[in-house]
C-alpha cells in the first residue's frame, strides 16, 4: 500500500541518519616522512659556520685589493698625464737664449771686433744671463780645438767683478758683446796676410748659461769658424744645449 512503502522508506532513511560518523583516519608513515622533512631547517636558515665567514672575508678583501689596485693604475695614468701637461707648459713658456748672429770682418788699420747677439726667444724672462765667449786662430794642422779647456781658462782670468755679473733678458730681448780679437789694436798688413793665409783658420765660440722663471738652469753653447769676407758658419758637434726639465 502506498502509505506502507513510504513508512519504510522514512525509517530506512532515519536510520541511515543514525548511524555513528567515522572517526578521521590515522596519518600513514610516508606523511610522518613528508612532515619530518619539511620541518628540517633550509640552508638560509642555518647559522653561517667559521668556514664560511673566512670564505666571505677572503672575498671581500680581494675585491679591496681589486679595487684599490684599479684607483692606484688609474690614478697613477692621471699623474702622468698631468705631469706630461705641466712640463710641455714649462716648455712653451720657460726662457729660449741662443745666439742669434755673430758679426765682424777683419780690414787692416782696424781693430778686429766680432760682436756676439744673443736673443731670448721664449715666452718668459731669462734671469741671471751670463756670456762667456772667446776666439781663437790656429794653424790648419793643429790639433781639434779644446773650446771647453779655453773657456775654463778664460773664467780664470776674470776679475771677480766680471765673473759676478749677471744680466736679464725679455722675451724676444736681445743682448750684444764684443769680442776684442786684435785687442784694440789697428791690424797691420802683415795681421791680414795671416789672417787671409789658407793655412790659418779663426774659430768664435761661447757658451750662455741663464736661469728660466721656473728656477730651472740652462745653457747653451756655439762655435763658428770666421772667415776674412766676414762670414761665419757653425763648427763641430759643439753647439749644443741642455734638456734640462724641472718639476
Amino acid at each position: 500500500m502506498p502509505d506502507e512503502n513510504k513508512g519504510e522508506d522514512q525509517k530506512q532513511s532515519a536510520d541511515t541518519d543514525s548511524k555513528p560518523v567515522d572517526q578521521a583516519v590515522a596519518p600513514s608513515p610516508a606523511t610522518d616522512h613528508v612532515r619530518s622533512e619539511s620541518a628540517k631547517p633550509t640552508e638560509k636558515e642555518q647559522h653561517p659556520t667559521e668556514y664560511d665567514f673566512r670564505k666571505w672575508s677572503l672575498r671581500f678583501t680581494g675585491a679591496l685589493v681589486f679595487i684599490g689596485a684599479a684607483y692606484s693604475f688609474f690614478s697613477y695614468q692621471q699623474w702622468q698625464v698631468m705631469n706630461g701637461q705641466l712640463a710641455m707648459s714649462h716648455l712653451d713658456q720657460r726662457a729660449w737664449v741662443a745666439p742669434s748672429a755673430i758679426e765682424g770682418k777683419p780690414e787692416q788699420d782696424k781693430p778686429f771686433n766680432i760682436s756676439i747677439t744673443v736673443k731670448n726667444t721664449g715666452r718668459t724672462f731669462a734671469l741671471e744671463y751670463k756670456l762667456l765667449a772667446g776666439f781663437e786662430s790656429r794653424d790648419l794642422a793643429d790639433p781639434s780645438p779644446d773650446f771647453d779647456a779655453d773657456l775654463a781658462k778664460l773664467a780664470k782670468d776674470m776679475t771677480g767683478e766680471q765673473a759676478n755679473t749677471f744680466g736679464l733678458i725679455s722675451p724676444q730681448g736681445v743682448f750684444t758683446s764684443t769680442i776684442k780679437a786684435s785687442s784694440d789694436k789697428n791690424l797691420t798688413k802683415d795681421d791680414m796676410l795671416e789672417i787671409t793665409s789658407p793655412t790659418r783658420i779663426m774659430f768664435v765660440f761661447g757658451k750662455i748659461t741663464y736661469k728660466d722663471i721656473f728656477n730651472c738652469e740652462h745653457w747653451t753653447r756655439f762655435s763658428a769658424r770666421c772667415h776674412p769676407d766676414g762670414t761665419y758658419r757653425n763648427f763641430s758637434t759643439y753647439n749644443k744645449a741642455d734638456d734640462n726639465r724641472c718639476p
